[in-house]
């Protein structure tokens, strides 16, 4: 399914995510305050891209990386890298190794969520969980 390009995009980069709707960004100003957002190319490269929403104030950020087409073939995701650490699955086909991170699969794209907010506790590998289901939603 193509992603449909965001009414309010800010300037975006070719090929980045930002130029998609894949967050409701109400829900990370709701949640990290007032921010910038910075487009990347993509991990991933190709049609995939990724935003960082970072309040400048308090470094408290969200970052989205959408995988290029095919990189989560068959809708699973990809090998763990065992230098990443313990893998701990989580709902939803989801995974994390920790950190505010979640890796989930969107349609055949292989993505990621992470929230720096919290910076304790559960609260921000909770919270990227709910962005994750999200971004699935939108893809």
């Amino acid at each position: 399914m193509p992603l449909a390009p965001a009414a309010d995009a800010q300037a975006p980069q070719e090929g980045s995510c930002d130029r998609f709707r894949v967050i409701d960004e109400a829900k990370v100003r709701a949640l990290i305050g007032d921010f910038e957002r910075t487009a990347t190319p993509g991990l991933t490269g190709a049609d995939g891209g990724g935003c960082t929403w970072e309040n400048k104030a308090d470094y408290h950020s969200v970052t989205v990386d959408v995988g290029a087409s095919g990189t989560a073939a068959g809708g699973a995701l990809p090998t763990a890298d065992p230098a990443m650490g313990t893998e701990r699955t989580l709902p939803d086909g989801m995974r994390t190794f920790g950190g505010g991170q979640v890796e989930f699969v969107a349609g055949d794209r292989y993505c990621s969520v992470q929230v720096a907010d919290v910076i304790q506790g559960d609260a921000d590998e909770n919270t990227a969980i709910e962005l994750a289901k999200d971004v699935q939603g939108r893809l």
